[in-house]
């Protein structure tokens, strides 16, 4: 019932309800909320995943996270950027992944702010997180997108590399999944500034995000700060069947004037540019997940994902 908050002006607390688990209760609820005017307090509870406060970016006071006994990392929080002041990750006994952007800014900052203690090992003192921090694998500088015709392009630079093996491009809708668009290979050992590029073909209508992977060789990662642009686009695209054997249609075909169909990696595999009435042959593809992208006759496009089985 609170899909709609997106800006609470005073405190949230959630505390004592060991049951209460991310799914449906907070992925579902809290999705869309992206500021909080005092403090958040998250006391005993069940949650394995922070991923339902995926769009949260300040915090007016204070966070607190403590006894959430099942809980392995603070991933669902990447998109913070800021808390006024204090920031306590205590007695949450499986959590060993803590060396996330914000969390090791403040902890250089402000660190008689910041208190990790309780935690599993990677996360029980600050020293431990700090040193997490250190031992990342790529310096970012800079990370950008920006719309080229229907286009999403994704710009980033770094300044320096260890150990770094790849960077995994992710997208998320207002529907609050983290979806894997692709993955560019690193350089791997650096020391001078490298720029690395990614084009996503087919971004869905409306808010999109994005956020970078980016994965050492020895599987630690970061994530990098998350970047939104807004395409036009809202009319619902209805394929069927779906999932697809050999053929799909669409309706609504007066309105349309191109179809491309992309692989999940975003290679092009299909271009139609008069859609037939009878369905889009499939035949020649192989089974998986696809892209179904088409452009209105106005210009603006909407996308969605099909599935081919045989």
């Amino acid at each position: 019932g609170f899909q709609g908050l997106t800006t609470l002006g005073g405190q949230l607390e959630i505390q004592n309800a060991p049951a209460l688990t991310p799914v449906p209760t907070v992925m579902n609820g809290f999705q869309n909320l992206a500021s909080i005017g005092s403090a958040m307090s998250l006391y005993n509870l069940g949650f394995t995943t922070l991923n339902g406060f995926g769009k949260l970016e300040s915090i007016g006071a204070g966070l607190s996270i403590e006894r959430l006994p099942h809980l392995t990392s603070l991933e669902g929080l990447t998109i913070l950027s800021t808390v006024g002041t204090f920031v306590n990750i205590v007695h949450n006994v499986l959590l060993s992944e803590c060396a996330f952007d914000f969390f090791c800014q403040k902890l250089t900052d402000t660190p008689d702010q910041v208190f990790f203690n309780g935690n599993a090992t990677g996360c029980a003192t600050n020293q431990q997180v700090e040193s997490a921090c250190t031992a990342l694998p790529v310096t970012l500088v800079s990370f950008e997108v920006s719309p080229e015709g229907q286009t999403a392009r994704l710009s980033w630079a770094t300044a320096s590399q260890t150990n770094s093996d790849y960077f995994e491009v992710q997208h998320m809708t207002d529907a609050g999944t983290w979806d894997v668009l692709g993955r560019i290979a690193s350089e791997g050992e650096s020391t001078t500034l490298l720029n690395y590029t990614f084009s996503d073909s087919t971004p869905s209508g409306g808010l999109n995000y994005y956020r970078l992977r980016m994965v050492d060789k020895d599987s630690a990662f970061e994530y990098s700060p998350v970047r939104s642009l807004r395409f036009n686009g809202v009319e619902e695209l209805v394929i069927h069947p779906n999932p697809a054997t050999g053929r799909f249609r669409l309706k609504n075909l007066i309105n349309l004037k191109q179809l491309e169909v992309f692989s999940v990696t975003g290679v092009r595999v299909l271009t139609v540019a008069e859609i037939p009435s009878d369905g889009v042959d499939l035949s020649h593809l192989s089974t998986g997940q696809y892209v179904v992208k088409t452009t209105r006759k106005d210009g603006s496009f909407v996308s969605r994902r099909i599935n081919i089985v045989r």
